[in-house]
């Protein structure tokens, strides 16, 4: 699919780069191009994720983004599909609206059959077909996210070879084989509209004598089922060597040939186990975890507690789609199917309030509850978002302020991923990301300070108790520096962490490091420049102000840096790290 945006800033830039424009000219017409390229693939990766956002926040039934006849589209993507949608402003990149993909799309005169998601190119493409595959992967992920099945899990695969020789078409009629194949096939027949890619009927039928250049189009392949010999017969859209496309027990009907993957949706949307599906689809996103699995060995030391754990999740998997189907999940007055309240429901369930440091339960019983509640690694996306949150701003690079090192630089070693090669987050820290977690904490804590102690103090976020004066010497100073660290500890780690025990460990940190400090003489220079250059070969590097109004260039009193110290012990705290 082109996007007439890009083309036409494209063929603005190469009139400008022949008429000899002026630099600035030529790089604003490439920054233009850039950013169309950019927001275009980033709305196409977005969609699902908006449709779904748009069918919450409507209050829609949740089976919508599964049945929904219109596609989500933004000013970029609107321009790629050609979809007719307006917008208040067509460089918003975050303005959405439903719109139908209809004449700008392989030159068609009505609209795509959407169905949803089941229809989105962003969907498809993430799960493409083969002409072997034939769909399958697309059935398999699409039983996993909307009805909770995961179908390689029906059976145990066959380890004896034997049992698939010299069977014809094994999915077909081999019992070992057709255990998933009769659940899954059909549905993958459903597709059967949608090429490899993830394209609307792109590949030819069978040519007339006269070779054409106009033929009526499917999505099945030439090369090994339309070439001669093959069982193609012309106007077919799917295998004839494979089950008929259909949902559980009922075929596609014919006159929804055209249109399989919205009959696909309807069927699987009133399917009882859609509102399962749902919860357990949320499951994850909401609680951290995949539910328990049904443990499979009986002699394991914990099965009992495996199979107990197991038990709890399906029990309140079960409550939870009974009362997003009944409409009383929530607050019970919006309706079945609400997204909202069943996420509410979810997050005041046990399941995510659960407290497990409660030690009079048996070893069992402690294990099987462990993953209950709360106490999850935060993704790098999460970690940003609670440090701008209490700190009032990111991880930033040292010569670019704008640039976030957390989602940018360091993303990937963060257990980041690209919902592509790298599809799972890390559940657990490991070494790379410690030494990530200590180079962000050492990066920030330095301008942290520097920045809080050269604002006034009633302006300040963190330090509005504390003066560059106060130090352990004077009863005044001490209970300053306390009354800051039992400020920052709450804010940064919760109330409950601000014991008696975690303010006096940080205050014996801070005097450490200020006794170290002393005792060894250490520079009072923070950060020289041209105009304060007398004690270059001393200075510890912080934060460069050049000269700047307020900027604090000597520390006499040996506090900012315990300060920093202090900063970097709670940023690299678990309490910081984890929900």
């Amino acid at each position: 699919m082109v996007n007439s945006r890009i083309g036409a800033l494209e063929d603005q830039l190469e009139a400008l780069q022949n008429a000899g424009a002026a630099d600035a000219t030529i790089q604003a017409a490439q920054q233009a191009v850039w950013d169309a390229h950019r927001y275009t693939n980033r709305a196409l990766a977005e969609e699902p994720l908006r449709l779904i956002t748009y069918v919450a926040n409507q209050e829609h039934p949740y089976s919508e983004v599964i049945t929904a006849d219109y596609i989500m589209v933004n000013p970029y993507i609107n321009d790629a599909f050609a979809a007719g949608a307006s917008f208040t402003d067509n460089q918003d990149p975050n303005e959405w609206k439903p719109a139908a993909i209809s004449s700008g799309y392989r030159d068609r005169t009505e609209n795509l059959p959407h169905a949803g998601i089941l229809t989105s190119p962003m969907y498809l493409a993430r799960y493409p077909s083969t002409d072997t595959n034939r769909n399958r992967a697309r059935a398999r992920w699409t039983y996993y996210f909307f009805l909770g099945v995961d179908i390689e899990g029906l059976a145990v695969r066959p380890m004896n070879g034997d049992s698939l020789m010299d069977v014809e078409n094994p999915t077909l009629n081999n019992p070992d084989c057709a255990v998933c194949h009769e659940i899954m096939d059909p549905v993958a027949g459903a597709f059967q509209n949608w090429g490899d890619d993830g394209q609307f009927r792109d590949q030819c039928g069978w040519y007339t004598d006269t070779m054409a250049e106009e033929c009526d189009r499917d999505a099945l392949p030439w090369v090994g089922y339309k070439e001669f010999g093959a069982p193609y017969v012309a106007g077919d859209l799917w295998y004839r060597d494979m089950r008929s496309p259909g949902f559980n027990t009922s075929l596609l009907p014919s006159n929804e040939n055209d249109t399989s993957l919205r009959w696909l949706g309807q069927q699987m949307a009133s399917d009882d186990r859609f509102a399962e599906g749902t919860v357990r689809f949320w499951f994850k996103g909401i609680l951290g975890r995949e539910p328990t699995p049904l443990p499979g060995n009986s002699g394991d030391i914990y099965f009992n507690s495996d199979m107990a754990a197991h038990e709890l999740d399906k029990l309140y998997i079960n409550q939870l789609a009974t009362a997003f189907t009944s409409g009383t999940a929530g607050t019970g007055e919006n309706g079945p199917y609400n997204l909202k309240d069943l996420i509410v429901e979810m997050i005041a369930s046990p399941l995510f309030r659960a407290n497990g440091s409660n030690t009079s339960l048996s070893i069992d019983e402690q294990y099987a509850l462990g993953h209950t509640g709360t106490g999850r690694l935060l993704t790098p996306e999460q970690l940003n978002r609670k440090i701008h949150a209490l700190i009032g701003d990111h991880w930033q690079h040292v010569w670019n302020a704008d640039r976030n090192q957390l989602i940018e630089d360091f993303y990937g070693f963060y257990g980041g991923i690209d919902s592509d090669g790298v599809t799972d987050r890390n559940t657990e820290i490991n070494a790379l990301m410690a030494t990530v977690i200590e180079r962000m904490s050492n990066e920030m804590a330095c301008n942290i300070v520097i920045d809080e102690f050269e604002t006034p103090a009633a302006q300040r976020l963190l330090f509005r108790s504390a003066s560059s004066t106060d130090t352990p010497e004077s009863d005044a100073g001490a209970s300053a520096i306390r009354t800051t660290l039992t400020e920052l500890i709450e804010r940064l780690w919760g109330p409950d962490s601000a014991t008696t025990e975690e303010i006096d460990a940080a205050y014996e940190l801070f005097v450490a490091l200020r006794n170290e400090r002393i005792d060894n003489n250490a520079t009072t220079v923070l950060a020289t420049n041209n105009d304060s250059a007398t004690n270059d070969e001393n200075d510890e590097f912080c934060s460069l102000d050049w000269g700047e109004p307020g900027a604090i260039v000597e520390d006499s009193n040996q506090v900012l840096r315990p300060w920093m110290g202090v900063m970097v012990y709670l940023l690299s705290d678990y309490k910081m790290l984890y929900l």
